[in-house]
C-alpha cells in the first residue's frame, strides 16, 4: 500500500475529512491532497514533504518515526535537500569571487605603475642632492658689529626686566578669573551628568522584554512568550528569512492575518500588531527565519536546527 493511500484510509477510519486535517495541521488543503494522491512534487521543497507528512501521520494517530521509516524509498533524502541548498550557495558565491579576482588583477599594475614612478622621483633627487656643491661658510664676523649687538642686548635685557614686573601683577588677576569659570564649569559638568543619567533611565524603561511563559511539545512544538511594551505600546515582529520558509499568523480569535512563503527576497516581513493583544505564528523552518520584536531578538524554546524541531508554533501574549 502507498504511503498517500495509508494516510488517507487512517483519516476516514477516525471520520475525518481534510477540512478538518487542515484545521489541526494548519497545512493548506491542496498539500494534503497531493500526499494522499501521491504527487509529492507539488509540496514546497523537500523539507516539507517530510515535516507535512510527519505532522499528518500524527494527526490521524499514525507512528510518524516508524512510518518515515517504512516509506523511505518514496520520499526524497535528506542528502538531496542538502546537495541542493548547497549548490544554491555555490552558484551565488562564484560571481562575487570572479569579480573580486578580476577587479584584483585590474588594480596591481596600477599600484606597480605608481610604485615605480615613486621609486624614479626619489632617486633623481637624491642624485640631485649629491652633486650640487656644498654652500660657502658664512663670512667672518665683523668686530664693530659684535660691539653694537651687545649693546642691543643690554637695552633689551633691561626692557624684559620690567615687562616681568608688569605680567606678574596681571597675571594674579588672570588666575582669579580663571578659578571663577572652573567653579562655574564644575557646576555645569554635575547638571549635565545628571541629565545624561535620567536619559538612560528613560530608555531602560522603554525597552520591550521577551519572558518565555510555557513550552510544551506534545502534538507539536509550542511556546508561549509574555511581552511587556514600551510606554509607546510599540509592537512590531520582524521576520527575516535566509532561505524559503512557510509562515502562518492568528490573532487571539484563531483568525487568519497571514498565510503565505517566506523567502530571502521578500525579508525581512514586518507586522505592526499595535492593535492586538495576542498573535500565534505557525514558522515551517525555523531554522532559517531570524524572530525580534520591537528590534529584540526572540530566542526559540526549541532549538531550530534540528530536524525534529524544524516547526514551531509561537504565541506572543502581551501583559502590562
Amino acid at each position: 500500500m502507498e504511503l498517500g493511500q495509508r494516510l488517507k484510509e487512517a483519516r476516514e477510519e477516525k471520520g475525518l475529512s481534510l477540512s478538518n486535517i487542515q484545521e489541526m495541521t494548519k497545512i493548506q488543503t491542496r498539500y494534503l491532497q497531493a500526499i494522499e494522491e501521491g504527487q509529492l512534487s507539488v509540496l514546497p521543497g523537500t523539507f516539507y514533504t517530510r515535516a507535512f507528512i510527519r505532522e499528518y501521520a500524527n494527526t490521524v494517530g499514525l507512528n510518524a518515526d516508524q512510518l518515515l521509516e517504512e516509506y523511505e524509498e518514496e520520499l526524497p533524502s535528506s542528502e538531496q535537500e542538502e546537495y541542493e541548498r548547497i549548490s544554491r550557495v555555490q552558484k551565488h558565491s562564484k560571481q562575487p569571487s570572479s569579480e573580486k579576482h578580476s577587479m584584483l588583477f585590474s588594480v596591481i599594475p596600477k599600484i606597480l605603475t605608481v610604485l615605480l614612478i615613486v621609486a624614479i622621483v626619489v632617486f633623481a633627487y637624491f642624485f640631485y642632492q649629491q652633486t650640487i656643491e656644498p654652500e660657502e661658510s658664512p663670512n667672518e664676523e665683523n668686530p664693530d658689529e659684535v660691539e653694537i649687538t651687545r649693546g642691543n642686548q643690554a637695552q633689551e635685557n633691561n626692557n624684559t626686566e620690567e615687562n616681568e614686573s608688569d605680567s606678574n601683577s596681571d597675571a594674579e588677576g588672570t588666575a582669579n578669573e580663571e578659578n571663577k569659570d572652573e567653579g562655574n564649569g564644575n557646576a555645569g559638568n554635575t547638571e549635565g551628568n545628571e541629565n545624561a543619567e535620567n536619559e538612560a533611565s528613560q530608555q531602560e524603561e522603554s525597552k520591550t522584554e521577551l519572558n518565555l511563559a510555557d513550552q510544551s511539545n506534545s502534538g507539536g512544538l509550542s511556546a508561549e512568550y509574555e511581552v511587556t511594551l514600551p510606554e509607546d505600546d510599540e509592537f512590531k515582529v520582524t521576520l527575516t528569512a535566509t532561505d524559503q520558509s512557510w509562515l502562518t499568523v492568528r490573532n487571539a480569535e484563531g483568525q487568519v492575518i497571514y498565510d503565505d512563503m517566506l523567502t530571502a527576497d521578500k525579508s525581512p516581513e514586518e507586522f505592526d500588531f499595535a492593535d492586538q493583544k495576542e498573535v500565534t505564528m505557525r514558522i515551517g523552518q525555523a531554522g532559517v527565519v531570524d524572530v525580534t520584536v520591537n528590534e529584540e531578538k526572540l530566542e526559540y524554546a526549541f532549538d531550530p536546527t534540528k530536524p525534529k524541531n524544524f516547526v514551531q508554533d509561537i504565541t506572543l501574549k502581551v501583559v502590562q
